[in-house]
């Protein structure tokens, strides 16, 4: 009689409860089930569970990502072990941006959905991470944004590396930028901007007069607050009232609470220019020639020195300062003191008006505006802001345009009304 075949010989193993054992499974003298099996990349490794209905779970998914090419050792990993993986690997972006997204996952991520194993990040647990950041710690959408753009790199590397199917973060700020949509870009109007700088220049007895120089040259030369504050004297061509825009001086808190500067290349190819200075521009740089004689520059930022505008420890300034000094100082005393003034008029008599509330940018914004008013050529406007694409010109030039047509129709209602 010939022999039975091998496999009539294998002789079936049993767990301590009599239930029949597949090919890999075990059970270990202490009752833990285990599975072992060979990775996708060929490696061995192993899964284990308490029970073996619970065991039999896992080898399911650990056989589907295996079947699929998905490292299943990586399934140890947690969010945070990934972080760690694309911050020594990533390439190609500028020094303050990769920082800057370190910071923002350090500060927000790092302590909440970091800590997570990777594989059990679901979409619904990326969600409810970001309602938590603008319900609870009440982050601005646009910052949210921006956690979102590192957090999603970060997750596409465990994608690349096969230890996850996709990418959880896809698509999960949609419905929050949709419930709360960005709010489209004011510019001061002519009286808001005459208040603000009389405010500066004779307001409260002059209290503000040294953040004239600064805010005048943001207002009327549009620069964007990188390239302001970065100006140094070598850059100012005062006799052919000329600004060469050539750097930027880059600044990011990092989690210890020190302040980094850097000087870095502009934004774009089209932010380096020239910007022709009007008369008002002048006199903020002027007005600044004058401070600076009491007030010498006492920093210098990779071999950049001499900066224009520097606070009276001759410190450079930085986009945070610019901005708490307006939202905490500026504009709350300029609205008490015109307040104090409305207070007094008389019947007839037109009041100051109130400032809302705005930042450095809205001064660029307010200045492109103005061109767009005065009907400047888009092209040069183009070029005096430093846009890349005439698209971003147009589109403030048909907001103005737009605004000054119902203007214009509200003064002919007006004069309807009156003849």
């Amino acid at each position: 009689m010939s022999e039975a075949p091998h496999w009539r010989n294998i002789q079936k193993r049993y767990d301590s409860k009599g239930k029949a054992l597949r090919t890999g499974e075990f059970q270990e003298p202490g009752g833990t089930y285990r599975f072992k099996y060979k990775t996708a990349t060929g490696k061995r490794a192993s899964v284990s569970a308490t029970t073996l209905d619970e065991l039999r779970e896992k080898e399911k998914q650990v056989l589907t990502d295996t079947w699929a090419g998905i490292d299943t050792t990586g399934r140890q990993k947690k969010l945070n072990d990934i972080f760690e993986i694309w911050k020594s690997t990533k390439r190609g972006l500028k020094d303050n941006v990769k920082s800057n997204y370190i910071y923002l996952y350090t500060k927000f991520v790092q302590g909440d959905i970091g800590t997570r194993p990777i594989t059990e990040l679901k979409k619904s647990d990326v969600k409810a991470f970001y309602i938590r950041l603008h319900d609870e710690k009440g982050l601005q959408v646009n910052t949210i944004d921006s956690v979102h753009t590192v957090l999603h790199q970060v997750l596409q590397v465990a994608v690349d590396d096969d230890i996850i199917r996709y990418n959880p973060s896809d698509g999960c700020l949609k419905d929050l930028k949709h419930e709360h949509p960005k709010e489209k870009k004011k510019a001061l109007t002519p009286d808001e901007q005459r208040r603000f700088m009389d405010f500066l220049y004779e307001g409260l007895n002059s209290k503000f007069f040294d953040w004239y120089p600064i805010f005048a040259t943001f207002l009327w030369t549009g620069m964007r607050v990188a390239e302001l504050t970065g100006l140094t004297w070598a850059d100012v061509d005062y006799d052919n009232r000329i600004i060469h825009v050539n750097h930027n001086l880059i600044y990011y808190p990092t989690t210890d609470r020190k302040q980094v500067y850097r000087i870095n290349t502009t934004k774009t190819v089209a932010a380096f220019r020239d910007i022709p200075l009007s008369g008002k521009a002048i006199q903020g740089i002027r007005l600044q020639m004058d401070y600076r004689r009491h007030h010498p520059c006492n920093q210098t930022v990779d071999g950049f020195s001499d900066f224009v505008f520097v606070n009276r420890f001759g410190r450079v300034f930085n986009q945070e300062s610019l901005n708490r000094a307006l939202r905490e100082r500026i504009i709350p005393q300029a609205n008490a003191e015109a307040m104090a003034i409305n207070a007094k008029l008389r019947p007839g008599e037109k009041p100051v008006p109130l400032l809302p509330n705005f930042s450095c940018h809205t001064l660029r914004h307010t200045f492109c505006t103005n061109l767009c008013m005065a009907g400047v050529n888009p092209k040069i406007i183009m070029d005096v802001m430093g846009h890349t694409d005439i698209q971003t010109t147009m589109n403030i030039y048909a907001d103005v345009t737009k605004d000054r047509k119902i203007e214009e129709m509200t003064t002919l209602e007006e004069y309807i009304r009156t003849h």
